[in-house]
């Protein structure tokens, strides 16, 4: 069997820019601006203070079990809470839980509505985030029971 140096090279060629392709498809959906570490639908609307704090916005859901507070989850914890005070936050999502859910280890918690991605939606999806010593927002989870 004999091969061509052109057909080889040709080979060798097609073989790198494959392999290329794949480290780049890899590189980016790892990233955290492709937002996987949110449930489905997380970012299917941006933040309104207002919406967030009507009762509806975490007890209905719509065809998929998604309330509005998980819609919004996605521009919350990326656009609005950093930088934001305890205060502030407070202001924008209302008063805290105060709910044992999350353990002791959180400053604040919010009920987002079902939890998702499951197939039988029993459980509660909460919103934790903590506060640093500056009073600002440190980090964020969520937490399913």
């Amino acid at each position: 069997m004999s091969f061509s140096t052109a057909s080889l090279g040709e080979k060798m060629k097609t073989m790198k820019q494959f392999i290329i392709l794949i480290t780049i498809i890899t590189l980016t959906s790892c990233s955290k601006e492709n937002h996987l570490d949110l449930p489905s639908g997380s970012h299917e609307m941006r933040f309104d203070p207002n919406s967030w704090k009507l009762e509806s916005s975490y007890i209905e859901t719509d065809e998929k079990f998604i309330t509005k507070r998980q819609k919004m989850l996605g521009d919350l914890v990326t656009n609005v809470l950093p930088g934001k005070t305890e205060s502030e936050i407070e202001s924008l999502l209302g008063q805290s839980l105060d709910s044992p859910y999350g353990g002791n280890s959180r400053d604040m918690i919010y009920y987002t509505g079902p939890i998702r991605d499951s197939y039988v939606p029993i459980d509660s999806e909460w919103l934790l985030i903590w506060i640093d010593e500056s009073k600002k927002f440190e980090k964020y989870a969520l937490h399913n029971d």
